[in-house]
């Protein structure tokens, strides 16, 4: 099963493991939550889970405690496949090994499991722009990045990124002859192809390497919007022309737009002047 926005906070497990949740023999997805403040009498003070496979995603555990277990945090004990922890936070978990609270199991412990860690941002849109470390060892998986996701960044203008996946570095350039006009304020308007764009009817793609759309010339007009156009290649009729300069895009949509020359004049067939 798949859960979304998922809080877990102040429960307890009494003589069991798995304060805030309980799993065992299972297939879930967790994406974007807290597990807080929740106690367990063994092992897994936030969350225990047991011959499952678990894909966690943009989730934090904070101040959950194990009183005589590992993992204060997360306890894995063995997996029926891999478990995938993307962006996954911890801070102030505590786990009771022998006689004291101890770092080792305080965050995160397994027993015969297999962890794939990623520190990726886990959202779409965005890209990793500062933080490159990451632990996995046999006991333990974790990002030493900052919990409130200042090394992630929106993707910059004419890129995208459409994966919670992955440890990406830097987003994906639009297709050439295409643009994406957003510099890196509102990460859904990156997070999908889709949103790298053909310019506009009556404009062309006058710099194709920051995807800037002018308007057409005097004497030309562009009908298209499913084809990239570096420039605007259809000019109007002869004994027709269209003398706004590139200064209006709605003037250049179609041939409509080319009227008549006056009574005694003619157009230039060329650039349609």
């Amino acid at each position: 099963f798949t859960h979304f926005d998922v809080s877990f906070n102040s429960a307890s497990a009494d003589y069991t493991h798995g304060g805030g949740m309980y799993l065992t023999g299972s297939t879930v997805e967790l994406t974007n939550g807290t597990f807080t403040s929740n106690w367990a009498y063994y092992h897994g003070g936030g969350l225990y889970t047991a011959a499952s496979t678990l894909t966690m995603t943009d989730l934090t555990f904070t101040s959950n405690s194990a009183n005589k277990g590992g993992g204060g945090g997360i306890y894995f004990l063995s997996t029926s496949g891999t478990n995938y922890l993307n962006n996954v936070r911890y801070s102030g978990n505590m786990a009771y090994t022998t006689s004291t609270y101890t770092d080792y199991a305080s965050d995160i412990e397994k027993s015969s499991a297999t962890l794939s860690c990623n520190a990726g941002c886990g959202s779409k849109g965005m890209y990793k722009s500062s933080c490159t470390e990451v632990t996995s060892t046999e006991t333990t998986c974790y990002s030493s990045c900052s919990e409130t996701k200042d090394y992630c960044s929106v993707c910059p203008e004419g890129t995208y990124y459409d994966s919670t996946y992955g440890d990406n570095t830097e987003c994906t350039a639009c297709p050439s002859g295409k643009f994406q006009a957003d510099d890196g304020v509102d990460a859904s308007n990156h997070d999908s192809i889709d949103d790298c764009m053909l310019c506009s009817v009556g404009e062309y793609l006058s710099d194709p390497n920051t995807g800037t759309c002018s308007p057409c010339a005097a004497g030309r007009y562009q009908p298209n919007t499913d084809s990239p156009e570096t420039e605007c290649d259809y000019a109007c009729p002869t004994g027709t022309y269209l003398d706004d300069a590139g200064t209006n895009a709605s003037l250049h949509e179609s041939v409509n737009d080319c009227s008549d020359c006056p009574a005694g004049r003619s157009s230039n067939m060329e650039d349609g002047l």
